[in-house]
């Protein structure tokens, strides 16, 4: 977790921990991004290994970890990316290792 008053920086970090603790879910806790929907609610994404999701609490620094979920699309390695596409919300995701022939992304709806 990072914040700054500007996108350039300089940045800092809130918590002085990480939002979530290793060994929270299985697999690596890598590659996280966030979805802000039109709500203005916005989910926190990450994992490698598995895909986990939870909502960001309204500070965007907190979350509740009892509402985590995860899952694990076929293929699916790490990456997850989500997008909102004229009202089809699309997530994304790197398949095998970028070292296997079959590395890949894939996507759903």
């Amino acid at each position: 977790m990072a914040v700054s008053n500007k996108p350039t920086g300089p940045f800092k970090d809130p918590l002085n921990k990480p939002l979530i603790e290793k060994g929270t879910k299985r697999g690596q806790m890598i590659d996280p991004m966030v979805f802000v929907d039109d709500d203005g609610a916005a989910y926190l994404y990450w994992g490698q290994g598995q895909c986990n999701i939870v909502k960001l609490n309204n500070d965007m620094i907190s979350v509740d970890t009892s509402k985590i979920i995860s899952f694990k699309p076929p293929g699916y390695n790490e990456g997850p990316f989500v997008i909102k596409r004229k009202g089809i919300y699309y997530l994304m995701w790197s398949e095998y290792d970028t070292r296997d022939p079959r590395y890949s992304i894939a996507y759903a709806t």
